[in-house]
């Protein structure tokens, strides 16, 4: 891990990766292509990272800002067949691979996702603790370098707020988190002076989706999820050169571990391999809203 200074002189294309679980990376199990790391794949993380404060059933989240930013070799974690997946891996590497990472520059992915957060618990609003984080993480990547540019920001959430706050209804939660959403992604195109910042999000894991978590959750169905699904579909109608991934075909921890392994029993998360199919989707959904600049033919 480096010091940001360090890479002063380096022009960045820099990736905003933002959500709770799925975006921060909770895959495990084996993977059909394994992610080298490189040089030229970057992130940027925060030192300070973050913890949870619990009073009664209410959720708080204690953020240092600034955060502590570093800058270090994208890869995977874990060991071998327990490796932890992120999808934004998969992405960046079929990016670099269609020729979009102009020759002298590296790719910059700002790690901002934190697993079990969301706008119902006051921490992904204009005024909250993660969403300040993230802009200070992604204003210190701007500020390296006058030639680094924002080029995509990756959106995957609302497991948590499909869940909160259960008396409310289904027209009033998509409401709730339409308006959430669309302020967080239009304020940081303002913010960054990216008025078609290519925006991508996506949908579930559909095993815990249609069947429920085996926990506090227990008993959710599809219908609870359909507000906040619907609300982000509408959100990239209405503010323009964003997209949504579906997912129904991708499974789960859950689904892709062997008999006895821990991952059982994880329906909520997306299996290692399914991440890595989730980032090229990302990828071809951006690719979809963006002209020129290299191919967007995904490498199987």
């Amino acid at each position: 891990m480096d010091s940001l200074q360090n890479y002063k002189d380096t022009p960045f294309d820099v990736v905003i990766q933002a959500g709770q679980s799925n975006a921060e990376g909770a895959g495990r199990g084996p993977v059909l292509r394994e992610y080298a790391p490189n040089g030229d794949v970057l992130y940027l993380t925060d030192r300070n990272g973050w913890a949870w404060f619990d009073a009664g059933r209410v959720p708080y989240i204690g953020v240092k800002l600034p955060p502590s930013c570093r800058i270090e070799t994208a890869a995977e974690r874990g060991d071998g067949a327990g490796k932890i997946g992120d999808f934004s891996l998969s992405f960046a590497r079929e990016y670099v691979r269609a020729g979009r990472l102009e020759p002298g520059r590296k790719l910059l992915i700002v790690r901002a996702a934190v697993g079990g957060t969301g706008f119902m618990q006051q921490l992904w609003g204009m005024e909250d603790g993660l969403y300040l984080r993230m802009l200070a993480m992604a204003d210190a990547a701007a500020a390296l370098n006058p030639a680094n540019r924002f080029v995509a920001f990756l959106w995957h959430q609302g497991e948590s707020d499909t869940v909160e706050r259960p008396g409310m209804g289904d027209g009033e939660r998509f409401s709730y988190y339409r308006e959430k959403l669309s302020s967080l992604l239009l304020s940081v195109r303002e913010r960054y002076k990216t008025p078609n910042l290519p925006v991508v999000t996506g949908s579930f894991v559909n095993e815990w989706l249609m069947n429920g978590f085996n926990g506090e959750w227990a008993g959710l169905s599809g219908a609870p999820c359909k507000p906040v699904l619907d609300a982000t579909r509408a959100v990239c109608r209405e503010i323009g050169r964003a997209a949504f991934v579906e997912t129904d075909d991708l499974q789960s921890n859950n689904q892709a571990a062997a008999d006895g392994e821990p991952e059982r029993g994880d329906v909520i998360h997306f299996s290692r391999d399914a991440l890595r199919i989730l980032g090229e989707r990302y990828f071809a959904a951006f690719c979809g809203l963006v002209a020129g600049g290299g191919s967007c033919t995904v490498v199987n």
